[in-house]
């Protein structure tokens, strides 16, 4: 059984949905079942790049060789007449402090439970001009050194350090395209049709598996937001859902919610043709401020996903292993074609890889 959740994420879409067909930015109708772009504007690229806004960058890539949980993220939403562009700082798992452009104007969000602990001044929530936001960088970073304290451990300890560890740029074997990913559907009665799909053949391989364990997974929940998209070293689309190496009762559902998120990707890199390039705009985005290393990696025409369940800072307990392999073995023939067999990449403190299993390499 599974609940597949209604998960609604402002930045998850690159087009506007409007009786079933997609919109795109100059108005052509697009015939699109689902897509992806997250590439921000060139205004926003070059406010980050000078200017006080360079000091978020610089605040992230600062911790990137140490146990980082500052980490900036690239998003964009293109819904109406005035697209916005957004860079989200998170401090863990949360985002506390979002900078966001619309045709050469600026300002910045929080969420309100920041914004009251923070000491949030409102006039930084109006559009205005970069240059008037820039004599207010010193106070905003004031804010930041006010909330940062007061963020609750639940977003920063285990698997919201796991999370930043993996942003942090700091592996040679994959790069971070984008975190908490959702591509955008045409409507949402193709949305709830195309998730069951990709859904039924998992949920069938789960009941035909060996007979039922107390913890073998009856109820999982699935949305459409896998927690990263990478390349990995082989030029593959890297599903990535992560998890902290103590979390043994929820590891042995990951590959059931990697699987499904991997399906998708695939059904997207086969309806979206410009979906490979719009990635790859991402990454070399992230390269240009240096949220993430240059590199040789880059997306192959085959478009070939690789569902990966990423388990850190040390290796999980011998029942967690177990458990996942039973699953992800149960399910594999459910994954289809175009999707390679799951992998479990141990990480360090650091996101780096220190080993991965693949199906072959349980016994």
């Amino acid at each position: 059984m599974r609940r597949i959740g209604s998960d609604r994420c402002q930045a998850c879409v690159s087009g506007v949905a409007y009786f079933g067909q997609a919109i795109s930015r100059s108005g052509v109708v697009m015939s699109k079942a689902l897509w992806f772009n997250r590439t921000v504007s060139d205004d926003l690229m070059a406010i980050l790049t000078g200017g006080g806004a360079r000091e978020l960058v610089e605040l992230a890539v600062a911790e990137q060789e140490s146990e980082p949980l500052f980490d900036l993220q690239l998003r964009r939403d293109t819904r109406g007449s005035n697209p916005v562009s957004w860079a989200s700082l998170y401090y863990g798992l949360t985002s506390v402090l979002d900078l966001e452009e619309r045709q050469g104007s600026v300002r910045l969000s929080a969420h309100k439970t920041h914004r009251s602990r923070g000491g949030f001044q409102e006039e930084w929530s109006d559009w205005q001009e970069p240059a008037k936001l820039d004599d207010a960088w010193p106070q905003v970073f004031a804010y930041l050194g006010r909330v940062v304290p007061t963020v609750d451990e639940r977003w920063t300890g285990k698997e919201g350090a796991v999370h930043a560890a993996i942003s942090s740029g700091t592996s040679d074997a994959y790069r971070i395209i984008n975190r908490e990913v959702s591509p955008g559907f045409t409507d949402q009665a193709t949305k709830d049709a195309m998730m069951a799909s990709w859904w039924q053949p998992l949920d069938e391989s789960l009941r035909r598996g060996p007979s039922p364990e107390p913890w073998w997974p009856t109820d999982v929940t699935v949305g459409a937001s896998p927690d990263f998209l990478a390349v990995d070293i082989g030029g593959r689309l890297a599903v990535i859902e992560a998890k902290h190496h103590s979390a043994t009762g929820m590891i042995a559902k990951v590959p059931l919610q990697v699987g499904f998120y991997a399906k998708m990707f695939r059904t997207l890199l086969e309806e979206d043709d410009d979906a490979l390039e719009a990635m790859e705009a991402m990454l070399r985005q992230r390269v240009a401020l240096g949220l993430s290393r240059p590199g040789v990696l880059y997306l192959t025409r085959r478009r070939e996903v690789v569902p990966v369940v990423a388990i850190g800072p040390k290796r999980p307990s011998k029942a967690g292993r177990e458990r996942l392999w039973k699953v992800a073995l149960s399910t594999s023939r459910a994954l289809g074609d175009g999707v390679d067999p799951i992998e479990l990449w141990y990480l360090d403190r650091q996101g780096r890889i220190e080993e991965i299993e693949r199906p072959g390499d349980v016994v």
